[in-house]
């Protein structure tokens, strides 16, 4: 079971709804001054010593909406380049007002201006408007648009992911989805909860996720308790998107040790066959240290897909290295020695890309 998560409990919702009685550290800040929706440089110091002995890694909750700037200070925590991926009705990159102080408002801003291990930002789901508003694609940053959303703002939000091996960090405020998913105390959109958990699967699929924050409660302004119907949404939303991502971190993990037994073998191995399968299979996982040792070795390596019937492997390969004409025509000669149509189709079309050609002896 996951249990990197940390609860940061502001408001006094997260009792109330319930729904995190045993998983991860609560985290009891409702002593503090100057946090709500703003926050002081005197309350951002305490609340850096109070997460101080947590990695950025794992999942965070970060209460209501208000307190989304605490993403800034859990970022602050990866050293290495890393890229960030917001899912957010609004795009929190308004100019800081009341003196410069940092806000919910604010913080993507603010991050982007002072976090210099941030490479890259996308953000998903406010309006063209908004995002004209604050100039985002001007400061470099991936704007997914709510228009777009329902057409091909899965495409674009793929095409980013897949631009780029940074790892990522995700930043999730339930305000992005509509309202019978999730109550919280700003104007919301309208992704259904079975979009949002798709998007956070498709961001694990092609990056390291290196950790997850949530927000977007609804605790009440005033005396009166939460409605029971606002607190029976978010708790089901929460539990939701907890198993999701916590499933997600475990497969993660397991699969990084995988990975790293697969490194091991790769080092200790002599079969020239075996570390050709680990460093095609590593390659395309992300494994960058891989493509000098196959750039080498663009021959066997291509007849080895031929032979055991790896097309899909082939073509990514054929797309990824350079490939020569002499290259192309031996490995032709493989694809018909070894009966693969396919191989064969795919080469021809490298072929076609590389030289152009007229000739017409090749008959499948």
């Amino acid at each position: 079971m996951w249990n990197k998560t940390v609860l940061m409990n502001f408001s006094g919702i997260y009792p109330q709804e319930d729904c995190f009685k045993e998983q991860g550290t609560w985290l009891d800040m409702t002593d503090l001054k100057g946090v709500n929706c703003y926050c002081t440089e005197e309350a951002g110091e305490i609340i850096r010593q109070r997460i101080r002995k947590f990695r950025g890694e794992g999942i965070h909750f970060l209460d209501s909406g208000n307190y989304h700037y605490l993403s800034k200070f859990w970022l602050e925590k990866i050293q290495k380049a890393f890229a960030l991926l917001v899912f957010d009705h609004h795009t929190d990159m308004q100019e800081a007002a009341f003196f410069g102080l940092l806000s919910c408002g604010s913080w993507v801003r603010e991050v982007l201006d002072t976090n210099e291990n941030l490479r890259d930002v996308c953000i998903a789901g406010p309006s063209l408007s908004a995002f004209a508003e604050c100039q985002a694609e001007e400061r470099g940053v991936t704007a997914v648009a709510e228009e777009e959303l329902s057409q091909n703002g899965e495409e674009k939000l793929l095409d980013w992911l897949k631009s780029s091996q940074l790892p990522l960090y995700l930043s999730i405020d339930k305000d992005i989805l509509a309202e019978e998913e999730a109550r919280t105390n700003w104007d919301q959109g309208q992704v259904s909860l079975k979009q949002l958990l798709n998007w956070i699967k498709l961001a694990f699929a092609h990056r390291r996720i290196l950790g997850v924050d949530v927000c977007g409660e609804n605790p009440q302004d005033t005396a009166l308790p939460p409605k029971e119907e606002d607190l029976k949404i978010n708790r089901r939303t929460n539990a939701a998107l907890w198993n999701c991502l916590q499933e997600a971190l475990e497969m993660q993990k397991i699969c990084e040790e995988e990975s790293r037994k697969l490194d091991e073998k790769f080092l200790s191995s002599k079969q020239e066959s075996l570390k050709l399968d680990i460093a095609l299979k590593r390659y395309f996982e992300g494994g960058m240290k891989y493509a000098s040792y196959l750039s080498l070795r663009i021959r066997p390596a291509g007849e080895q897909l031929i032979r055991e019937g790896e097309n899909r492997t082939l073509k990514r390969f054929l797309k990824a290295f350079p490939v020569d004409g002499a290259v192309l025509e031996d490995l032709l000669l493989k694809a018909e020695k070894y009966k693969n149509t396919e191989a064969q189709l795919l080469l021809l079309q490298k072929k076609r890309e590389v030289q152009g050609f007229q000739e017409e002896s090749w008959e499948l």
